[in-house]
């Protein structure tokens, strides 16, 4: 290639001063003067101006858009889980576990309260994967999409559902789960398995990231 043309077709937006280098002359290197800023998205062009040693231009422009990391641009994990049977009116919000609860310590208890309460409502924080983590402000939409309860209740009967997502925070979310068992009523307790989705298109933090894999734990009275 053309170094001179190749050099002054490219750019960088927001605009960032730095200098080049060549691996011999098919690959262009750009060295920003400072680091780029965190959490920002830039979008890098090559003009058709650029042109090889022949002459011959570019057919096309090209380029692409990338979003710089930081420290917050890691996964997202779950931090301090809480919960309570009537939103704290009567029974404050109690810790049930603190990150990823080992299966071998499945179901987690909960406490339903007088009969005919059928509710339970969660607290779900989300905190990045630095050590120590500290919370992240998430994309709130992204839970409505990626979440299931499942109820292993042979007699189908008390399926229950996730009724409604709120947020306390930016990193925290409430969800109210309704229909229930309560042992108070005369009937053996439900097993019930609550998921949010991880993965590429599962919950996300407001700057893309996600969790690695899904967040599980199983629950009953």
């Amino acid at each position: 290639m053309n170094r001179a043309s190749c050099e002054s077709a490219f750019s960088l937006t927001p605009t960032v001063s730095g200098h080049f280098t060549w691996n011999t002359d098919t690959m262009m290197i750009f060295h920003p003067a400072k680091d780029l800023a965190t959490e920002s998205v830039y979008q890098i062009r090559v003009d058709t101006t650029a042109k090889d040693q022949n002459g011959l231009k570019l057919s096309d422009l090209h380029q692409v858009t990338v979003q710089t990391m930081g420290s917050t641009s890691l996964h997202v994990k779950i931090g301090a889980v809480y919960g309570s049977y009537d939103d704290g009116d009567t029974d404050p919000y109690r810790l049930l576990f603190t990150g990823k609860p080992d299966p071998l310590t499945w179901p987690v208890t909960i406490t339903m309260g007088p009969w005919p309460n059928q509710k339970y409502y969660f607290k779900i924080q989300f905190v990045n994967n630095a050590s120590p983590s500290a919370p992240v402000p998430m994309n709130k939409y992204s839970i409505l999409e990626n979440h299931t309860l499942i109820s292993f209740n042979r007699d189908e009967g008390f399926q229950g559902i996730i009724e409604d997502v709120a947020w306390i925070d930016d990193s925290t979310a409430k969800l109210k789960v309704a229909g229930l068992s309560n042992t108070l009523k005369p009937m053996p307790p439900v097993l019930y398995r609550l998921t949010l989705h991880g993965g590429a298109y599962g919950v996300k933090d407001v700057f893309g990231n996600t969790m690695v894999e899904n967040f599980v734990f199983e629950f009953r009275e």
